[in-house]
């Protein structure tokens, strides 16, 4: 999922092209990249088998499934003549998968892996889409989703503005762990999959959408109304995958908890979000997005199913 509001992006940061195997780190068998900041998103250089040049991609733990451009899959096919297809059901929609394309990053050959092909350009190159309306965008070649980020045991360092990936998806070695001033607070995936973290809100407790593709936390409006939250209308947010708008409103969201953490924050944004996710362990509360995870200076260890906020 990614949510956007419909405002004139521009680009935040753009960090070195480059990434490498770490050597002498505690994970010696790893892809370290940095993440680069393009409207507000967080996207990675990658270049698909037969492919000379690298695209950006968006790294979205929003995103169920991983996600390949129309014409992306044109050039594949013309490159690979012997690409395999075969069809899925995504979010109602019947759609081409293209297995065992292998991908490489940093210069690292990952594996093979399949990629469902997207044929909505607007919905998937949301810097392309016109209900965003970026005056500068640019290409993407698709979208490495939580599928994709499971299998190698991503770990997003956001202090380090880097991705590390496990070349060898058998590996099971963990990230180092933080200590002081951090929290160590559990996630988990459920079935679909998405990463769930659980946050107290006052007294009630409910699941929260971990979701690097929106740049927004979005908290739902359920809990609004369940803790009379004064508001003020602030814009509409899009949600490219099912191209829907849906009205925010501003407010203060008091008494809210991840772990230990007090996480409450003033001028949080509000929507109607809940018909929109299905399959948590407790009412869905909202989605957690980059914002709170830069403020948090958030260590985010899939492999560990360890969410570390500061």
């Amino acid at each position: 999922m990614k949510a956007r509001s419909i405002v004139v992006g521009t680009i935040l940061a753009v960090a070195a092209f480059s990434c490498r195997i770490s050597t002498g780190a505690p994970l010696s068998d790893t892809v370290q990249c940095p993440l680069t900041v393009l409207h507000g998103r967080l996207y990675l250089r990658a270049a698909l088998q037969g492919q000379a040049q690298p695209s950006w991609w968006l790294v979205d733990t929003g995103s169920p499934w991983s996600l390949v451009n129309a014409d992306q899959a044109r050039e594949l096919g013309q490159s690979n003549p012997g690409t395999r297809g075969q069809v899925t059901i995504k979010g109602g929609r019947t759609l081409p998968v293209l297995k065992g394309i292998g991908i490489n990053i940093a210069g690292q050959a990952m594996g093979s892996f399949d990629f469902v092909k997207y044929p909505f350009l607007g919905a998937l190159d949301a810097n392309r889409n016109s209900h965003v309306g970026y005056e500068r965008p640019f290409h993407t070649g698709g979208v490495l989703g939580l599928n994709f980020l499971v299998q190698h045991q991503a770990r997003f360092d956001f202090p380090a503005q880097s991705l590390f990936l496990t070349v060898d998806s058998g590996s099971s070695e963990a990230g180092p762990t933080r200590s002081g001033a951090f929290t160590a607070v559990p996630i988990q995936l459920t079935a679909t999959p998405r990463i769930e973290v659980l946050g107290l809100v006052g007294s009630r407790l409910y699941s929260f959408l971990i979701d690097t593709g929106s740049y927004r936390s979005v908290i739902d409006w359920k809990i609004k109304e369940a803790n009379q939250i004064p508001i003020r209308p602030s814009g509409i947010l899009y949600f490219g995958l099912v191209d829907k708008m849906v009205p925010t409103a501003m407010g203060d969201l008091q008494n809210f908890k991840l772990e230990t953490l007090d996480v409450s924050k003033k001028f949080v944004e509000f929507a109607r979000l809940a018909g929109s996710l299905l399959g948590f362990s407790h009412p869905f509360g909202g989605i957690i997005g980059e914002d709170f995870l830069w403020a948090h200076q958030a260590n985010l260890d899939i492999g560990a199913r360890t969410l570390y906020l500061k």
